[in-house]
């Protein structure tokens, strides 16, 4: 990970190589000197670099649609936006298999694809209720009584993090 990086941040990588497990010590001595076969890493990770590739696709159909919305004054930011898209069969079951991923990576509401011969993408503000944490607007706000004003996924992220207090606090 760290060779993928280099052409991007390479004083901080020279600084960050020594703390790196090397096998032998020539490669410890000097990222610059190191050199390492990309190639091999992109090719056993060929079908992740192509979903991405995908999902950033989708993300700037989506980003210029919010941005004309947001201009409109139709809506002030991206998470009051909910996006209906009507494409084909194929590009809606990539959606749903990859829902979280494209839905944090457009940073929108919600996202509803439809089959349809009609390619085209909607924007709908949402008209359900707003997370105090995260800011997404969603219909289960307050399922959880003891966070009621929180999304389920935030409520659950709250919930880990007061068993991990409670467990510190016990080892003290």
């Amino acid at each position: 990970l760290a060779m993928l990086w280099f052409p991007i941040i390479p004083f901080t990588l020279e600084e960050i190589w020594q703390y790196i497990y090397h096998k032998t010590p020539e490669e410890e001595k000097n990222i610059f000197s190191y050199k390492y076969d990309i190639k091999p890493i992109l090719a056993e990770n060929d079908s992740l670099i192509l979903k991405w590739q995908r999902i950033f696709t989708i993300k700037e159909k989506f980003d210029l649609k919010v941005r004309a919305a947001q201009a409109m004054k139709k809506v002030k930011g991206s998470l009051e936006v909910g996006i209906v898209l009507n494409t084909n069969e194929y590009t809606k079951n990539f959606i749903e298999q990859n829902y979280e991923d494209i839905l944090e990576c457009v940073n929108v509401s919600n996202i509803k694809a439809n089959v349809s011969k009609d390619h085209d993408v909607k924007i709908v503000k949402e008209t359900s209720e707003k997370c105090a944490r995260c800011g997404h607007y969603t219909i289960e706000i307050g399922k959880n009584l003891k966070y009621r004003y929180l999304c389920p996924k935030c409520a659950e992220i709250l919930d880990k993090e007061n068993c991990r207090n409670v467990i510190n606090y016990n080892k003290t």
